[in-house]
């Protein structure tokens, strides 16, 4: 038997955000974001012997169809250290919030024929039950915590690190509605680090008031399937010049 797994679409990310100065140091942020967009999946066991004459193919389809709020929180502190440094302070949070989450899935075993397939048993949704049907689904909580050191408003370095109860979703190839929305909490890590020169605006040299950033950045997630799940590290580095 082979097994095909097929996704498309997106969910994209509308905000407004906006922010405070409560002392000459101390600032405070929100975003409030609006979730939108859709997700189709699949799942399809094709069997490949030599004669599959007594065998039909099965194919599990999911739509889902997100429209939703979420909110984020952020505070920064800035912190003198003597004439040259300045210490900076960040606090980020995605608070978690359980989303209302709009399905629609489709399960049947079908044969090809000429290239085309015809569907021979459908096996869900059944008689009397509808294909679509809402479902909750939690957003994570994202933490953040970041520290830079900047001098002379000049050079900086700067370091970040993420918590994120990551979610992940389930599609079986035979489930009733409640079973095809399954999903576990796996816990991820983000760390980034950076350096930069932040280019001095009184020079008059041209490469003198450029900023150069330097920056390497490491994410540990997991991938998830019917059958097993495995560790994904994902490393990027990278070179910026800003006129």
């Amino acid at each position: 038997v082979k097994t095909i797994y097929d996704g498309s679409g997106e969910v994209s990310r509308l905000f407004w955000g906006n922010g405070f100065n409560i002392t000459k140091q101390l600032s405070v942020g929100f975003n409030i974001n609006y979730l939108y967009g859709t997700i189709n999946r699949a799942i399809t066991h094709k069997h490949t012997a030599a004669d599959t004459s007594f065998f039909m193919d099965s194919r599990s389809q999911n739509q889902m169809r997100v429209h939703d709020f979420t909110f984020d929180l952020g505070l920064h502190y800035n912190q003198p250290l003597g004439e040259h440094y300045e210490l900076g302070i960040g606090l980020t949070c995605a608070l978690p919030k359980t989303l209302s989450i709009e399905q629609q899935s489709l399960i049947y075993t079908f044969v090809n024929s000429a290239n085309n397939e015809y569907i021979c048993n459908l096996i869900f949704p059944q008689e009397g039950e509808s294909d679509t049907y809402t479902t909750e689904q939690k957003h994570p909580l994202e933490a953040g915590f970041g520290l830079s050191l900047t001098k002379d408003k000049k050079w900086m370095v700067e370091f970040n690190a993420s918590y994120i109860e990551q979610q992940l979703v389930g599609l079986s190839p035979f489930a009733t509605s409640s079973t095809l929305s399954e999903s576990t909490e796996t816990p991820t890590t983000k760390f980034a680090l950076g350096a930069a020169w932040l280019g001095d605006d009184d020079a008059t040299n041209y490469w003198k008031r450029i900023g150069i950033n330097l920056g390497a950045h490491y994410y540990r997630s997991v991938l998830c399937t019917e059958i097993y799940s495995t560790t994904l590290s994902e490393k990027t580095y990278n070179f910026d010049e800003i006129g």
